[in-house]
């Protein structure tokens, strides 16, 4: 099973490369894909996550500010629960 996730993980992240995407599609893509349980050794594992969302140079147009940016989106998307995304704004 966990070969098959990891299969389409880099389906996912496949589709995505050569084209323009729908930010919030791409998070809520990554979301389901990462949430899906698998098993490893008897033992059924599912792991949550937080995503935050920074882009440039929409929201601003150096690193540091970028990482700022992406730092407050990323407590606000903790803040909403398990396995959600923010993007700055």
């Amino acid at each position: 099973m966990l070969e098959s996730q990891r299969e389409a993980q880099q389906q996912l992240l496949k589709e995505f490369a050569d084209k323009e995407f729908d930010t919030q599609t791409l998070a809520k893509r990554i979301i389901h894909q990462i949430c899906q349980a698998i098993t490893l050794e008897q033992h059924t594992v599912q792991i949550g996550i937080s995503i935050s969302i920074s882009i440039y140079p929409d929201h601003t147009e150096d690193l540091d500010g970028l990482q700022t940016q992406a730092d407050r989106a990323l407590y606000k998307s903790k803040n909403n629960g398990r396995n959600t995304f923010s993007i700055f704004s």
